[in-house]
């Protein structure tokens, strides 16, 4: 049976400098993700790095599924 669910992060900046945010999705081979690119496998995790501005925030979101 296959569920699918959204789901999101809003991350703030409030530092006067761009940083890079890391967010662990879930396991790999588990978590499929659906409308995110660019996401990476490591230590067997579903990894997601992007850059938040200074000064600002970022909303991500994506779409779960799970077989």
């Amino acid at each position: 049976m296959e569920s699918a669910g959204s789901a999101s992060a809003q991350v703030s900046n409030a530092n006067d400098a761009p940083v890079t945010v890391r967010l662990d999705l879930g396991m790999a081979g588990y978590t499929k993700l659906r409308n995110l690119s660019g996401t990476k496998i490591k230590d067997g995790r579903v990894i997601y790095e992007f850059e938040v501005p200074a000064n600002s925030r970022r909303a991500v979101r994506y779409r779960e599924r799970q077989d």
